[in-house]
């Protein structure tokens, strides 16, 4: 007698053989490597939030086609793109999250108010701000809900965002530009944002600001991976050559002396005092970002209100 757990094949009506797939564990975290590749727009950008290699990502979403039997994306030279088929199942994907966080909060809120598992994202190089008062609530929070299990991911912006509205998240953390009429934000600090260049770039000897403006104007710019909807607040205009997924991948573009590129005050004075960095006419180029708490507004969960009281305790 066959495993239950194995693939069952019938004999469809031309008496070909079709393969019914029955989802095991394994196939879960698959499909889960895949949703994060669909959400980052490739396999490079979704390896930092995975916690992958890109040989593992690669071989995770090999093995998916191969339990599927058809590819899900084309991630050749010309560039990432999901097939009709890995677009249908990235749509059901979205669904099942959908029905499965809709589980579990009411399992959640039968169980008790103040138990389960709390899914609280961040953006990257958020805690690492003194501003950021992020980790006292949390410590306010879990001292008046100990039953209940945090866990705490990075992610960027618009996946947190996807994220809530799936109901796989209950709080997000970082810089939304526009949320959905759905969602509503909390003002945590406002965090400037320093266009810089490295010691090895020509723009860190010039000292007359319209020859600086020039050179900026020319000059190889590298930007957040993340940013799909083309919502740089950044001034401008700049030459887009490279992409960065995390702060510290943005850093290392910008210490190399190749790239331009925004980083926060906070991640860029310590180089800027050694010398490594050098902050490019803030005057003209410095832009302010709101890092806002991010929730459903339509939530029915007490423990959110609870964060929320948390984070308002903290503030005042």
């Amino acid at each position: 007698m066959k495993d239950k757990t194995q693939d069952l094949r019938t004999a469809d009506q031309g008496g070909a053989s079709s393969v019914q797939l029955r989802l095991q564990d394994a196939d879960m975290k698959l499909l889960q490597v895949f949703a994060h590749v669909a959400e980052a727009g490739g396999l490079s950008p979704a390896q930092y939030g995975l916690n992958m290699s890109l040989s593992a990502v690669s071989a995770a979403i090999s093995n998916l086609e191969t339990r599927l039997g058809f590819r899900l994306c084309d991630r050749g030279r010309g560039g990432f793109q999901l097939t009709e088929g890995g677009l249908l199942v990235y749509q059901e994907l979205r669904s099942l999250s959908v029905a499965i966080g809709s589980f579990n909060r009411s399992v959640q809120a039968y169980t008790s108010d103040m138990q389960g598992q709390f899914n609280i994202a961040m953006d990257d190089a958020i805690l690492t701000n003194l501003s950021c008062p992020i980790y006292k609530v949390i410590q306010r929070f879990a001292a008046q809900a100990p039953e209940i299990s945090l866990n705490i991911t990075i992610m960027s912006a618009p996946q947190m965002e996807r994220a809530l509205l799936n109901n796989e998240l209950n709080i997000a953390v970082g810089p939304f530009q526009e949320l959905s009429p759905s969602l509503r934000g909390e003002t945590v600090y406002v965090e400037q944002q320093l266009l810089c260049c490295g010691r090895l770039n020509p723009i860190y000897d010039l000292y007359d600001p319209d020859e600086i403006e020039k050179a900026v104007t020319k000059a190889q710019y590298s930007k957040r991976s993340f940013d799909d909807r083309d919502r740089h607040q950044a001034p401008g205009p700049f030459t887009s050559a490279a992409t960065a997924a995390t702060m510290e991948a943005m850093l290392a573009m910008v210490l190399s002396g190749l790239y331009l590129g925004y980083l926060p005050r906070h991640a860029c004075e310590p180089w800027i005092e050694r010398g490594e960095l050098k902050s490019v006419l803030p005057q003209v180029f410095a832009y302010d970002t709101e890092i806002q708490l991010v929730s459903r507004k339509a939530h029915g969960d007490k423990r959110v209100d609870l964060f929320l009281t948390a984070l308002a305790e903290t503030q005042s």
